[in-house]
This record gives C-alpha cells, structure tokens and sequence, in this order.
C-alpha cells in the first residue's frame, strides 16, 4: 500500500544548519527511507529554495509568510495562515505532520479535521519566548516576545484540546500532559545514530552557537568573566555573527573568538576539543549542539537547563551548575583522557534513542496506525 504524508514545514528544511530544521531534514530523510511518499510544504523567508529536497518528496511547494499584526493569534502562527496551502491540504485525505506549533492553524480553527493531524512539539513555545524577552535589549524586542509569549499560551491551550503530538522532549512532553493532550514522546532525528569522537584529549575548550542569539551570548560572556578567567585553559567561541562587545570581551580575556566558520571547519572544532562547554539559558526544546557535540566530540558539560531529565542521553553530559561547580568540572575532565569505554557508552545510547530508523518507525506507526 502506497502511505503519503503532507509536512508542513515553518522554514526550508536544508541545509541542517540549526536545531529546529535539523529534526525536519532527517526526519524526512528517514521518512523516505521507510517507503513514505512526502508531500512538503515549506515556508520560505531568508532561506533559499533548495532542489536536494526533491531527492526525498513527491513534491515540494513553497509559501511566503504574510506580515500580520499579532492581534489575537501568535505572529508565528498567523503569519503562517495560507490560502494556497489550505485548498492544496483540502484535495486530498492524507495525513498531516505540522512542523511546530507555527504551522497549526488550520488544525486550531477546524479547517481541517483533526483525525488527519499531528504536531510536532519543536518548544513549549509560550515559554520559549517568555524567556526570550528577559534577554532582549531593546524595549521593542522585549515588548513584541512578552505579547508572543501570551498569545502563545492561550493559543497552545486551546491547540492542545484538538490535536495529536509528537514532543522532542521529555520536558515539553510533560508540559502538554498536564494540560491533557495527547502526546508521544520522539526523540530527536539528528542523523547522527554513529559516535565519531576521538580517544584521547584536546587541546582546547570549544563553546558553539549562533553568537547573534542573545541567550548564547549570555552563555559565553558567563563563560569567559566567571569561569575561564580563573583557569589556566583554552577557551575557543565559535559560531554565527558575534556582535563587537562579545568580540572586544573576548579579545581582553585572551579567548579566541571565531565568527562565522563553515560546517567543516565547525566539525573539526567539536572533534579536536578536550570539553565542549554548552550552557543553556533557555529548558524548553532540546539542544541540538549538544547532542552533535556526544556524537563527535569528547567531554560535554552544560548546566541543568541544557539537559532533559528522562531522556536518556543526560547521563552522558557532565552537568555543572555555577561558576565554581564549572571550574570544578573542567579541571577535572582536563586531567582525565577520552576513552573507549565512553565512546562505547556513548555508542550504546544513540543507538536506543537517536536512531533516525527507528524513531520514523514510531512516527509511522502512531499516523498510519
């Protein structure tokens, strides 16, 4: 029997160069593998069209968000609202996988029936930009994410009384049961089901992100004047577009500040470090880096937020919370080397829960079923 499965995506899915595409590129690449005919619906703003997808879906369709006053809906909800895609998902009864709480409305306002579809839980999205505004600059900035971040709330409430779900996290699978919607668990698809690392040691410390990101330069300025200035270790920052204050804060600290490196060059910088350093600001979603950093690199530590108890993968990462309990954590793992065993045990985990194979399983079980 021929299974189609409309996507729809709230970005261009490719290339995998951030968290919440990431999930969408593999996924369809293991939907594909598993005889799935993918129809996907992409919205575009800033990322180019990209031919690679038509490797792995039947079609592929493109829309533009609309600029819209985040009245009574979200922003990234309504400005997702598209009368093509509506009358292309209402031709047929296949069913739907709505990439995110961004791409669901035509599941909250009843247009479609609900038996169809299923979301995927990329956030707690109301959360995510509560948080958010404590780390915007601008009184406008803090301003636009505080009115999201209620909007969303009372959006994801209502949503979650209509609609079936995948969460990525256990976090945000425990947020969406406790306002009773229906929710499975799936881990994230980070096409990295093979541990690459490397025995031995590093060199360095590395922090990577998109340096633009207010949180992660929150994260690196706690890192370079409250950890790495009382220890006698490298600290490497890489990562997207870091403003002049983080780069004048790093070139005092004698922290040498990458900006803007390729995916390989990022690659050999989590391969060749000793400890990858990743806090995390923000707890809703899963980190992406820091999973790709147990898949390639050496030692992880994060802080509390960064992790997500229950999920199998946490073990693997060591957690520090505060500056003393960082230095404390670096200088031990300095000392130690990266061993087998830890790439074996690391090896073991991904297989159970980041098989891309396996989680496209589930997925088809729970929609085709």
């Amino acid at each position: 029997m021929v299974r189609y499965l409309h996507i729809i995506s709230f970005d261009v899915p490719y290339p995998p160069d951030y968290g919440g595409v990431t999930d969408v590129f593999y996924k369809i690449k293991a939907l594909k593998e598993a005889d799935i005919k993918i129809i996907l619906h992409c919205f575009e703003y800033g990322r180019s069209r990209q031919d690679v997808l038509e490797q792995y879906c039947e079609e592929v369709h493109y829309y533009r968000r609309r600029k819209t006053v985040p009245f009574r809906l979200p922003y990234i909800v309504s400005s997702r609202k598209n009368d093509e895609l509506i009358e292309r998902l209402q031709k047929d009864n296949h069913p739907i996988l709505m990439e995110g709480v961004h791409c669901s409305y035509f599941l909250y306002s009843g247009e479609l029936d609900a038996s169809r579809c299923w979301v995927r839980l990329h956030n707690v999205e109301w959360e995510y930009y509560a948080n958010l505004a404590k780390y915007a600059q601008s009184f406008f900035r803090r301003f636009y994410f505080k009115q999201e971040a209620g909007l969303l709330k009372n959006y994801e409430k209502e949503l979650a009384k209509k609609g079936k779900f995948f969460s990525l996290s256990q976090y945000d699978y425990n947020i969406y049961t406790k306002i009773n919607a229906e929710v499975v668990q799936i881990p994230l698809f980070a096409g990295k089901e093979k541990v690459t690392g490397e025995e031995g040691r590093g060199e360095y410390c590395l922090y990577h992100g998109n340096l633009s990101v207010p949180e992660n330069e929150e994260a690196v300025t706690f890192l370079v004047t409250h950890v790495f200035s009382g220890l006698d270790v490298k600290l490497i920052v890489a990562g997207k577009n870091p403003s002049v204050e983080l780069k004048n804060l790093c070139l005092k600290h004698n922290v040498e500040c990458v900006p803007n490196p390729d995916a390989k060059e990022m690659d050999e910088f989590i391969r060749n470090a000793h400890i990858n350093v990743l806090p995390a600001a923000i707890g809703t979603g899963i980190k992406v880096k820091i999973i790709n950093s147990l898949a390639e690199g050496r030692f992880v530590v994060t802080n509390p937020v960064g992790t997500d108890s229950g999920s199998g993968w946490t073990s693997l990462c060591r957690i520090a919370d505060g500056a003393e309990e960082w230095k404390s954590a670096i200088r031990d793992l300095w000392d130690q080397s990266f061993s087998k065993e830890e790439i074996i045990k690391r090896q073991e985990v991904f297989s159970k829960v980041f098989s891309d194979r396996k989680n496209a399983d589930q997925i088809i079980r729970q929609i085709f079923k």
